[in-house]
């Protein structure tokens, strides 16, 4: 599915998802300043003194787990012809004809 006149951009932030902001504490148990990889992997990961005493082959997996690029299978065909713009920021939003018009860092 192309749609049309969309873009998709990935602001920049802390990189824990926003709802998880509610939880408070919990929140920061789930994703440790770091921001490398998925819960629970991500606190190995943000632990070097623990990641090294792992066995290799544990440390390959967790690595390619929680460094690699990843989606969630549906989303790859829905943003078929819609450009991304990572690492961007919002400067201002513009309402035009009953749509959003953002600017960009």
């Amino acid at each position: 599915m192309t749609i049309a006149g969309w873009q998709l951009v990935r602001q920049q932030t802390s990189g824990r998802p926003c709802f998880l902001a509610r939880f408070g504490p919990i929140s920061q148990l789930m994703y440790p300043p770091t921001d490398v990889g998925p819960p629970v992997l991500n606190q190995i990961v943000a632990r070097p003194d623990l990641f090294r005493q792992l066995p290799r082959g544990f440390q390959k997996r967790i690595a390619r787990r929680s460094i690699r690029p990843a989606s969630t299978g549906w989303l790859r065909p829905r943003l078929v012809g819609v450009p991304i713009t990572g690492c961007r920021r919002v400067v201002s939003a513009t309402p035009v004809d009953g749509q959003v018009r953002l600017t960009l860092d």
